[in-house]
């Protein structure tokens, strides 16, 4: 039988409560220009250098665009979360909550 003592803190086995939830999926917009000018740079330059040196370039393909960020519904998704903890916890857990 199990400790009645035993606390979430007190073991490794046991998920803090309330539990955080994932970040949400980037939304999946077509490229903008800048995008594709980049990748089509990028692609030159790989066709050129073939296999004289290594070519790497930005993530164009996922991630959160500039131009799609809205402030507003960030904002709101954010005090929801923090919502779901009182004082105590924000400050017990507030490096796992930062990240």
């Amino acid at each position: 039988m199990a400790s009645r003592g035993r606390t979430a803190s007190n073991s490794r086995d046991v998920a803090p409560f309330p539990p955080i939830p994932r970040p949400p999926k980037a939304p999946q917009l077509p490229a903008d220009p800048r995008q594709s000018s980049t990748a089509r740079i990028i692609n030159a330059i790989a066709g050129v250098a073939e296999s004289s040196m290594g070519v790497s370039g930005a993530n164009l393909s996922t991630g959160f665009h500039a131009s799609a960020v809205d402030v507003g519904r960030l904002q709101v998704a954010l005090e929801r979360g923090l919502t779901r903890f009182d004082e105590n916890q924000l400050e017990t857990r507030w490096d796992e909550i930062f990240d």
